[in-house]
């Protein structure tokens, strides 16, 4: 269930839903704890800024962060990139410091597309088999662990 129901947002977050066991149960998606989800789909919903701006609606607690600055106890270092104006997708770092992404339905995975560990998100990385291509970097945030509820 938490697979195939819970995405990268969800996972970024750390954010385990058991209302998403329900087969009609969407996705949460930015800015969905608001109600706000639906500006994903507007002409420049899916840029850095209007990401960002969802998210920070959600998760009032998120900081803005570097790839150097460590986050504070009860936060966990995320990143937020953008494939522009077609979808938006987040990682968050582990323990050992690399990084590790989910993909919508699918397992979570501690490499990029060319099957290499990923030491750092800011990069453009191309899903195989895909046309998505996330070439701008939106930055680096410390976001708080298993406080949140997210939206759809």
């Amino acid at each position: 269930m938490i697979q195939h129901r819970h995405n990268c947002y969800d996972y970024s977050f750390d954010v385990v839903d058991p209302s998403q066991a329900k087969p009609e149960a969407r996705f949460h998606q930015p800015g969905g704890t608001q109600n706000l989800s639906r500006r994903l789909y507007r002409r420049d919903g899916r840029t850095c800024k209007n990401v960002a701006a969802l998210i920070r609606r959600d998760v009032p607690d998120l900081r803005r962060s570097t790839f150097r600055r460590r986050c504070g106890r009860g936060f966990s270092k995320i990143a937020l990139v953008v494939d522009p104006n077609t979808d938006y997708h987040f990682y968050r770092q582990d323990r050992d410091g690399y990084w590790s992404h989910k993909d919508g339905e699918n397992p979570v995975k501690r490499y990029d597309a060319n099957g290499a560990p990923i030491w750092n998100p800011q990069r453009d990385y191309r899903p195989n088999g895909l046309r998505l291509n996330y070439t701008k970097f939106c930055g680096f945030y410390c976001a708080p662990r298993r406080t949140i509820k997210l939206g759809r």
